[in-house]
């Protein structure tokens, strides 16, 4: 999903004044990096995914809360 990120999802989420997203679905985490860097640590995001293709426990230390 993340070759959508800048001409869709990003545009999306600004104009929606998005602080709360829950995404399902981060296969290898691109979007989810994406959102945590673009968003800032103000917006509360949920990543809802049983096999993640990535270091979670990583990304998550590397963005705490």
């Amino acid at each position: 999903m993340y070759p959508f990120w800048e001409p869709v999802i990003m545009p999306i989420l600004q104009a929606a004044g998005a602080r709360r997203i829950v995404e399902v679905g981060a296969l290898r985490g691109d979007t989810t990096e994406r959102m945590v860097h673009a968003l800032g640590e103000e917006v509360e995001l949920h990543v809802i995914d049983p096999v993640p293709a990535f270091d979670a426990a990583g990304l998550e230390a590397q963005f705490p809360g």
